[in-house]
């Protein structure tokens, strides 16, 4: 008998510590969505009145951008393929009093939003994180129309 009476303590004792570690496990906090990280191209339009975005994000994920510059006020939602690519994306900008619009990206998957990471566009901006200029608006080193970039990306 007390050998029956040990196995069933030893078994309600495992099953109790089994239990408590997976309500432990759930009741742990999830890590935040990370922001997905500047356009990887950000190209000026001819005219200086739109920027398209080409960057990476989580796979199926919705990427929002919002232009803040207080004359815009606009931004634009691109849902993310299979490999956390987005391209095309074509948002307004003001270049008419300011070289620089401040801009915000972030990303929601299912109901969970990422915080917002900033980046600058405009002519001779300080794009604070973003990868070294190329905007397009020359063909480059081999010619071109001769309009500069200014140090856009």
């Amino acid at each position: 008998m007390t050998w029956r009476r040990a196995r069933a303590v030893a078994a309600v004792a495992l099953g109790t510590g089994v239990l408590s570690s997976m309500l432990s496990a759930c009741l742990s906090p999830t890590l935040p969505l990370p922001p997905p990280g500047p356009p990887g191209t950000i190209e000026l339009s001819a005219d200086l009145k739109t920027v398209q975005l080409t960057g990476t994000a989580n796979p199926r994920a919705f990427v929002m951008f919002f232009n803040n510059y207080e004359t815009v006020q606009k931004g634009a939602i691109v849902l993310a393929n299979d490999q956390g690519e987005y391209a095309g994306v074509i948002v307004p900008i003001d270049l008419s009093q300011n070289v620089c619009n401040p801009f915000q990206i972030w990303q929601r998957i299912g109901s969970d939003d990422s915080a917002a990471g900033d980046f600058d566009v405009g002519l001779n901006c300080n794009h604070r994180s973003l990868p070294p200029p190329d905007a397009g608006l020359s063909d480059g080193p081999s010619g071109g129309d001769g309009v500069s970039d200014g140090g856009v990306e």
